[in-house]
């Protein structure tokens, strides 16, 4: 408790650092993990934590999560968001958003969305909800509701309940 104050910089700071969290909470604050800011709304079970890996980031948000073992995974706020494996994933706001593999994954402002399947390629879901990319690589869903991705190179825009059938593909209502 208290306060601390830096004039200057601080250099050569070894495990991690946990700023303005509720305390008590169960981060893995070693191997270069942040933890700042968030709540757990009195329930330090809830507020924003590393589990796991190296190098990550958990700036704000409410029951937030990185359990991943692997490293420069980022998570920007929201509530429940998730990152469970994988490497140099993001996710940006929203609510209740799941990466649980690859590198190289993101999801901005969503809701109950999710990205899984293997690959080191880029996958992205904007906004929406329930989307889901679940296989292939270098996907991209903008918005709708239920749609889900299961090809390379593919492309939903809106819409609901649609899906891809094949590689290369660009699927509208």
């Amino acid at each position: 408790t208290g306060s601390l104050t830096v004039t200057g910089s601080i250099e050569g700071v070894l495990g991690g650092i946990n700023i303005g969290t509720e305390p008590n909470q169960t981060s893995l604050l070693t191997n270069g993990n942040i933890v700042m800011g968030g709540n757990g709304l009195g329930n330090p079970n809830n507020a924003p934590k590393i589990t796991a890996g190296n190098d990550n980031i958990v700036f704000g948000g409410y029951s937030t999560t990185i359990s991943s073992t692997g490293q420069w995974n980022h998570i920007l706020g929201g509530s429940g968001n998730q990152i469970t494996a994988g490497s140099t994933n993001t996710v940006a706001g929203g609510y209740y958003n799941t990466i649980s593999n690859g590198e190289w994954r993101s999801i901005f402002g969503a809701k109950n969305s999710s990205i899984s399947g293997t690959g080191a390629k880029p996958e992205v879901i904007v906004g929406g909800d329930g989307n889901s990319i679940t296989n292939g690589q270098d996907n991209v869903i903008i918005g709708g509701d239920s749609n889900t991705l299961t090809h390379d190179r593919s492309v939903i825009i809106g819409g609901q309940s649609l899906s891809s059938t094949k590689a290369d593909e660009v699927v509208v209502p």
